[in-house]
């Protein structure tokens, strides 16, 4: 899906904003592509029997859950302070983040 359609209007000082929206922009084509290929690894397993089509399917919601949150996260300051971040830091930090009930 195109990513400007859901984003949330990014919040701070016009200089934040600026420079957040590049940030916004860059690290989430990083989680798109590393997600991408997670997706393809999962399906590759369940092909191979290493995975059921419940793990690969939860897999897929889990990458959606955690792109919605992303999605909505309006502060500049918050994409500022994760400037450099992959696409697997952001997966890792988030999966985390659902483990513990965040």
């Amino acid at each position: 899906k195109p990513m400007t359609a859901t984003l949330a209007t990014l919040t701070g000082s016009e200089k934040q904003i600026a420079w957040a929206e590049d940030i916004r922009r860059k690290t989430l084509a990083s989680y798109e592509e590393y997600t991408a290929d997670g997706i393809v690894r999962s399906a590759a397993n369940v092909g191979s029997g290493k995975r059921t089509s419940e793990q690969h399917e939860e897999t897929i919601a889990k990458i959606a859950r955690i792109r919605t949150r992303l999605e909505q996260i309006a502060a500049a300051t918050w994409w500022i302070d994760h400037d450099g971040y992959s696409g697997r830091m952001l997966l890792e930090e988030f999966s985390k983040a659902e483990r513990d009930g965040r």
